[in-house]
């Protein structure tokens, strides 16, 4: 799989059989497709005088929610008073004592509906396993936001291709945008905050 820490490393490989793993991608992928309308028209823009879409926040969670690694995430992305798309998100990845350097990425689309958000960076700082120009796709879910599971900890995920779809940029928004097919999972600590400029 190539989708959070598995592209940085191949220590979690083989723990699904093939056919469960394929199952699940062509659930997942099917239900993002059809959302893709229903995200492609929200625009972020909330009303003149208001905020608009953002995601802010840091935290460590485990590759693939099972480790051994754990990355570190901290997240800056908005949306700007001409509709684009705005950010950087830097992200390392810690084996045991030893933490890699942080690959820096340019956002250039994010999607918020209630309390998720979709961002679809480019990698400009590589990293190892991390190449510059690759494509980073952050799921994350505020959970103490409206709509979110009161108590329950926020989730993310970074995925990469083959593990997501390309979708209509929001309106204002040049992309290029993504969705992701994989779900998210358990920030181990620290905090995301997703603002829906439209809720």
């Amino acid at each position: 799989m190539h989708s959070g820490v598995t592209r940085l490393t191949s220590s979690t490989a083989g723990i699904r059989s093939r056919h469960v793993v394929m199952v699940a991608v062509s659930a997942v992928l099917a239900v993002a497709l059809s959302v893709t309308p229903a995200l492609a028209t929200h625009d972020g823009d909330g009303n003149s005088n208001g905020p608009r879409d953002f995601v802010t926040g840091g935290g460590k969670h485990l590759g693939n929610g099972v480790g051994p690694e754990v990355i570190r995430t901290s997240v800056s992305a908005h949306v700007g008073p001409d509709g684009d798309a705005r950010g950087q998100i830097t992200t390392s990845v810690q084996f045991s004592d030893q933490e890699n350097q942080p690959a820096k990425l340019r956002v250039t689309c994010l999607i918020v509906v209630g309390n998720e958000a979709v961002i679809t960076s480019v990698v400009e700082r590589q990293a190892p396993g991390l190449p510059e120009g690759t494509v980073v796709v952050t799921h994350i879910v505020d959970n103490d936001a409206t709509g979110g599971i009161p108590g329950a900890p926020d989730l993310i995920r970074h995925s990469f291709a083959p593990f997501i779809v390309p979708t209509v940029p929001p309106d204002g928004q040049d992309g290029p945008c993504f969705l992701p097919v994989l779900a998210p999972v358990t920030v181990i600590s620290g905090n995301y905050v997703v603002h829906d400029a439209d809720a």
